[in-house]
């Protein structure tokens, strides 16, 4: 659970696009396989996933739009 009034903000733009390879996307270079990640630009929050998609894991990453608190 987490507070609403923690929130990043109340209010934000949600896009999806996915792509063959989310780690070369992202430009990392992880040992695990990574399923999504998302960016925020203070009122777009792009999530960027791979080709086949979970919806748990997609509303993982529509928090992070809200929330923040980004995986490192």
């Amino acid at each position: 659970m987490f507070v609403i009034v923690k929130l990043l903000t109340l209010e934000s733009v949600v896009a999806v696009d996915n792509v063959d390879d989310v780690c070369r996307f992202y430009g990392t270079q992880a040992q695990r396989n990574i399923a999504a990640c998302s960016i925020y630009d203070g009122k777009k929050c792009l999530i960027i996933t791979s080709k086949k998609l979970d919806m748990a894991v997609l509303g993982h990453e529509v928090r992070h739009c809200f929330e923040g608190r980004w995986h490192n």
